[in-house]
């Protein structure tokens, strides 16, 4: 006699493969996120002068207050950007030298100023007549200076240097407290899902049972009926048979 087939468990119905990828979207959220949770996390601050740059010193921290520089506001850049025609963002990039710089020297840093949507050819007024810059430098991991910019600039007769430190002079940090949280949130949304999956199958499996033990019960109770029906008919036979 051969063995019983073995009931179907609700497990055989999830995907467990599927699940077993979930963690990689937090994951992957959180390695393209780097920068931003490093900054998100850097509580500390510095400051260093723009000698000190210029000769190759870096600030202990992302929040740093820059000194004794000079910007070079008639040879920023801007760059607008346009969505449907209509004007999204306007940055400025301001190059900042020590103040014994002469034409020629390399740049050490640049100031990145987000205008919004103010869309003139005025240079930000956070950046003319100061010699002190306080912002965020921008150079965890693949941040800094691009070789799109360093080449705009090099049109223009400047050379920005190969370790020049890029610096948002927006000192608010809430977007990158926000940054931060999107990859608990995608561990959330993933752990969610994979709940739901998980609940649906045991409800499925659930229901397909009591549908099971519902269909056996009626099944049995036809077959019983039946048989009765059967055996009446054999004792109507059996007194016709007699006469």
């Amino acid at each position: 006699m051969g063995k019983g087939k073995k009931p179907k468990n609700w497990k055989d119905d999830v995907n467990w493969k599927v699940i077993a990828l979930f963690p990689l979207v937090p994951i992957a959220i959180a390695v393209a996120l780097l920068p931003q949770i490093g900054h998100a996390l850097d509580f500390g601050s510095s400051t260093i002068t723009l000698a000190e740059l210029a000769a190759g010193q870096r600030p202990d921290s992302s929040n740093v207050t820059i000194t004794g520089g000079r910007a070079l506001y008639e040879q920023a850049y801007q760059l607008t950007t346009t969505t449907d025609g209509s004007v999204s963002q306007v940055e400025q990039f301001v190059p900042v030298v020590p103040l014994d710089w002469q034409s020629g020297q390399p740049v050490p840093l640049l100031l990145h100023v987000d205008r919004g949507i103010s869309y003139d050819n005025q240079v930000d007024g956070s950046v003319v007549g100061t010699q002190v810059f306080t912002g965020i430098a921008r150079d965890i991991l693949w941040e800094g200076v691009s070789a799109g910019d360093r080449a705009i600039f090099a049109n223009m007769g400047l050379t920005v240097s190969e370790d020049a430190l890029l610096v948002d002079l927006d000192p608010s940090k809430y977007l990158f407290y926000l940054y931060s949280a999107a990859p608990l949130f995608a561990l959330l949304v993933m752990a969610y899902i994979a709940r739901m999956m998980v609940n649906m199958a045991r409800d499925s499996h659930k229901a397909d049972a009591e549908f099971d033990k519902k269909f056996q019960a009626s099944r049995q109770a036809a077959l019983a009926k039946q048989a009765a029906h059967g055996d009446d008919d054999d004792d109507d036979d059996s007194d016709d048979d007699d006469e």
